[in-house]
C-alpha cells in the first residue's frame, strides 16, 4: 500500500480564521465567494509538491462540506488523492475516529505507514483512535494547550516543522 499524509484543511494547511463567522453560520455561498482571498501557510505548497513527487498519498479530512474543501483544493492547484468531509461521516464525526477509517478504506491506506496533521485537539484524538500516529500543528492552534495534552505522536510548531516531521516519517530528501 502506498505511503500517505491526512491532513486537516482549516487552520492546519490554510488561515481561514475571517470565514469562520460564514463557516459557522452555515453561511457556504458567502465563504465560497471568499476563497479567493485565502491563503496557504508557508511551506504547504512545498511539502504537497515534496508528497506527490515522492508519490506520497494526499488526503484531506475535514469536517466542512465536500463544495468548500473541493474549491478550496481547486483555488490552490493541490493534488490530492482525496477528501473526507461532513456528510461523508455525520454523525461519527472527530474526534470520532471514523473518518480516519473511511479514509483507510476509501483509498486503500496502510495505517502504518500513513500519518496525520491536525490544528485542533479533536483532530488528534479521532487519528489516535484510529491508530494513525499524529502530529499536532500548533503554530495557529486556538488552544495550544489542549491540542498538547490530546497525547499527539510528534509536535510541529511551524509549517517548517511539519515538513520535517513529514519528511522524517516518510523517510523523504527534502
Amino acid at each position: 500500500m502506498t505511503p500517505s499524509v491526512i491532513f486537516d484543511l482549516d487552520q492546519t494547511l490554510v488561515d481561514t480564521r475571517h470565514l469562520a463567522h460564514l463557516r459557522k453560520a452555515g453561511s457556504w455561498n458567502q465563504a465560497y465567494s471568499e476563497i479567493k482571498k485565502l491563503k496557504s501557510y508557508d511551506k504547504i505548497d512545498d511539502i504537497f509538491n515534496s508528497l506527490s513527487k515522492n508519490s506520497i498519498k494526499i488526503i484531506i479530512i475535514t469536517m466542512s462540506p465536500s463544495s468548500y474543501c473541493s474549491r478550496v483544493i481547486d483555488h490552490f492547484g493541490w493534488n490530492v488523492a482525496g477528501k473526507i468531509c461532513y456528510h461523508d461521516v455525520k454523525p461519527n464525526l472527530k474526534p470520532h475516529p471514523e473518518p480516519f477509517f473511511k479514509a483507510v478504506r476509501d483509498y486503500q491506506l496502510d495505517p502504518e505507514r500513513t500519518i496525520s496533521a491536525g490544528d485542533n485537539a479533536i483532530d488528534i484524538i479521532a487519528s489516535n483512535r484510529a491508530n494513525i500516529p499524529s502530529i499536532a500543528c500548533s503554530w495557529d492552534s486556538d488552544d495550544v494547550a489542549t491540542l498538547l495534552a490530546s497525547n499527539p505522536t510528534f509536535h510541529a510548531s511551524s509549517p517548517d516543522d511539519l515538513f520535517m516531521q513529514v519528511t522524517k516519517f516518510h523517510n523523504l530528501t527534502q
